[in-house]
């Protein structure tokens, strides 16, 4: 096994999957805010940030509407434990599986997906 530093490095988002994933997203009625800061930079950290450098990922985020409190917390699981939370979740797999289906369907856009990985 090889060791690999940083242990976990920040996210690498391959923007065709965003845009797409944007477009999905906003198909549903919700507004889509342009992209921030890496939520690495507030203090968390994800091994998935690994895999953005190893292959075209993404790591979309959905909002909760109503919710104040930070990811991981108990006061954010008290707020996405209603029905705004199962909403959000039902439109982010939606936006999910169609940004899937459209990678599926596009030969092209697949062919640069496998060009691109690195490793």
């Amino acid at each position: 096994m090889r060791h690999i530093q940083p242990d976990h490095l920040h996210l690498c988002h391959d923007s065709s999957l965003m845009d797409a994933h944007a477009r999905n997203l906003r198909a549903t009625g919700r507004e889509v805010p342009e992209p921030g800061p890496s939520p690495l930079g507030m203090g968390g950290s994800a091994d998935r940030g690994n895999i953005t450098h190893a292959m075209p990922a993404s790591h979309p985020a959905i909002g909760v509407l109503g919710a104040q409190g930070m990811p991981c917390t108990r006061q954010f699981a008290e707020e996405v434990s209603g029905s705004a939370g199962d909403e959000a979740l039902l439109d982010g797999a939606l936006a999910m599986a169609r940004t899937g289906l459209d990678l599926a369907v596009d030969p092209q856009w697949r062919t640069r997906c496998v060009a691109s990985r690195r490793g």
